[in-house]
């Protein structure tokens, strides 16, 4: 009596091996990218809580500031603040957030991309920018 051998070739294995690699390849770009754009977000919520914070200390002071221990409560405690106040580290720690214009009429937030993490990689929003006149630079990255 012939005994039935069961289980799979080496061919057919190799056939799901190969397209299992075509669906990574296809989908592993995708979602990175994917995780790129929502991770801006980190930067968003960073730019709109100091917009807030400039608002509330222009109604207080009648000017801006470039000082980050004055927009950010508890600063000089805080980790992602530096000691001289100049920038602060959105919450992921995504971004490297500063105000490079602030004057007695207007300021400008930038929230960079920092070195190392996975939006150092994000080759079309290195630096996402918002002002007090509500212009969000460049547009393309704030999904609107």
């Amino acid at each position: 009596m012939n005994a039935r051998q069961l289980g799979f070739t080496l061919t057919e294995i190799m056939i799901v091996v190969v397209i299992i690699g075509v669906i990574g390849a296809i989908a592993f770009p995708a979602y990175t990218n994917y995780a790129r754009e929502a991770n801006r977000v980190d930067a968003h919520t960073a730019l709109l809580m100091l917009a807030n914070q400039q608002e509330k200390m222009f109604m207080a002071n009648s000017a801006y500031t470039a000082d980050m221990r004055q927009l950010i409560p508890n600063c000089a405690t805080e980790v992602q603040c530096d000691n001289a106040g100049a920038s602060w580290t959105s919450d992921k720690g995504l971004y490297l957030v500063t105000v490079p214009t602030a004057t007695a009429a207007a300021f400008t937030l930038r929230a960079a991309a920092i070195a190392g993490t996975s939006q150092a990689s994000d080759a079309a929003c290195p630096t996402i920018e918002l002002t007090s006149a509500g212009r969000r630079t460049p547009a393309t990255c704030w999904g609107n």
